[in-house]
């Protein structure tokens, strides 16, 4: 079998991904899991199973770093304190 083919549960697969069993379990449901479409999986009667080949595709998403200054002036997201609707309406 290629190794990633491998199987992994749910437990295995969140430990891979270093999140909740919890919050991949809602990630299924959502279809988001760390802002991002969640990884896909398989329904084997009552199992969830994760491919490996899957977790690293997700994973694989997210930039790695070296150190903080790479990603400190990439473009800013609006405060959550910040109003959206308000900076809209400011606009008009």
């Amino acid at each position: 079998m290629d190794t990633d083919q491998y199987l992994l549960n749910s437990e295995q697969a969140s430990k891979y991904l270093g999140v909740q069993t919890n919050t991949l379990k809602q990630s299924r449901h959502t279809g988001i899991l760390l802002g991002e479409v969640a990884p896909r999986y398989l329904k084997m009667g009552r199992s969830t199973r994760y491919t490996l080949s899957s977790l690293l595709e997700f994973r694989s998403q997210f930039p790695e770093y070296t150190n903080t200054s790479q990603y400190k002036n990439k473009e800013a997201s609006p405060r959550p304190s910040e109003d959206p609707q308000k900076q809209i309406r400011g606009s008009v």
